[in-house]
């Protein structure tokens, strides 16, 4: 028979138990549990010698499976919620671009949206955007964010605004000088830039571009192709990938075409993921907000089971330097993050799901901070045994 003063013990300890699991992930760390950095998952780090903030850029698959892992152990199931997210945020990854006639501030690079926590995702672009600035202001852009969620708009700062000053009349201007950065009299330029001749390309690629052409041609049909090319990031978060790129005429109109091969989604660090081409639609149906298929961009299914991404080489009026180095860059670099910050806020906020998040939120606006900076604190301490500089 047990004695009455433990059968007291222990309806206590479970009175306790289901107190701390009700309120999982309220306490800093989780009830006080400690973000611990082991495992690293050594083997899914991408190395680079380029420094610390390019290791984190190369490496947003690595920031999922490692932080999810995390999150999954300290955050609460509404911190949690999912939706359509992004999955690199980050300053480059949003421009100027024209879509319908008109200069837009979208998501530009769609390689690794898909299905994920909300929350993380923002967590995503604190971390890449604190690394190469000293001092940046977190909380001010952890607010932003919060206001995003529900609903407000900040306003675009000077920066922005005069890079979507740009009118439709200018559209053809605008494509003429991308393209005179990249060619001449009706070639590409291999000389001042990072593209190379296809004759020059590996030979995997060339016979690679040999099965995948036709594909790309259907998609030029009104136009007259005037030469090709290859370009290959060596850094980022897309080095290796190929990139073929079509100088196409029409009329008096230039343009250059970029069809970039999507490799695998960065979120499978997270989960499974949809089919490239559906996952890409869907989202952004989410983050620009109109019909995304439009002249200029696409995805485009080509030869045994490879998928691109079909965009226009405009020039972004928009110039941020990740990497501030004085005043003027450092306090431009920050109104366009924390705008960023704002924007992504929004369009998660426009998702059923993301209201779940944004109640526990509001229940506890420091706590979640504080619990995310956390995270992200011992994720950068993880990225600096990995990719020591």
């Amino acid at each position: 028979m047990t004695h009455p003063a433990l059968r007291s013990i222990s309806v206590l300890l479970l009175v306790v138990a289901t107190f701390l699991g009700g309120h999982r992930a309220w306490a800093v760390g989780g009830c006080g549990t400690e973000v611990k950095a082991r495992p690293y998952f050594k083997a899914d780090w991408r190395a680079t010698d380029q420094g610390l903030i390019m290791g984190l850029r190369a490496n947003a698959y690595h920031y999922w499976k490692w932080v999810g892992h995390r999150a999954r152990q300290l955050f609460s199931k509404e911190l949690l919620a999912e939706g359509w997210i992004v999955g690199d945020p980050h300053g480059l990854n949003f421009a100027d671009v024209w879509i319908h006639g008109k200069k837009r501030f979208v998501l530009v690079d769609v390689d690794d949206v898909g299905r994920g926590p909300f929350l993380l995702d923002f967590g995503r672009l604190l971390l890449i955007s604190r690394a190469g600035d000293k001092g940046f202001p977190q909380k001010e852009m952890y607010d932003a964010y919060r206001a995003g969620l529900k609903g407000v708009t900040y306003d675009k700062p000077k920066i922005l605004k005069e890079a979507l000053s740009a009118k439709d009349k200018e559209f053809k201007r605008a494509a003429k000088e991308s393209v005179g950065k990249v060619s001449e009299k009706d070639r590409f330029d291999f000389e001042g830039t990072d593209l190379i001749p296809i004759s020059e390309a590996p030979v995997e690629l060339v016979q690679q571009l040999a099965l995948d052409a036709p594909y790309f041609q259907a998609r030029l049909k009104d136009y007259t192709v005037l030469d090709q090319a290859l370009r290959v990031k060596t850094e980022g978060g897309s080095q290796g990938i190929p990139r073929y790129w079509y100088l196409v005429s029409k009329g008096k109109l230039e343009l250059a075409y970029e069809f970039k091969q999507i490799s695998d989604v960065a979120l499978k660090g997270w989960s499974e993921q949809l089919d490239h081409a559906v996952r890409i639609w869907e989202a952004l149906k989410v983050f620009w907000g109109v019909d995304a298929a439009t002249d200029f961009f696409s995805v485009v299914r080509a030869a045994e089971g490879r998928t691109y991404w079909q965009r226009p080489r405009f020039r972004s009026n928009l110039e941020i330097n990740m990497e501030p180095s004085n005043k003027k860059e450092r306090e431009e670099f920050r109104q366009v993050s924390i705008y960023i910050a704002n924007h992504l806020g929004r369009r998660h906020g426009l998702q059923p799901q993301a209201e779940r998040l944004r109640d526990q939120i509001e229940k506890d606006p420091d706590g979640v901070f504080n619990l995310l900076m956390q995270l992200l604190n011992r994720y950068v301490e993880v990225a600096d045994v990995l990719n020591p500089s």
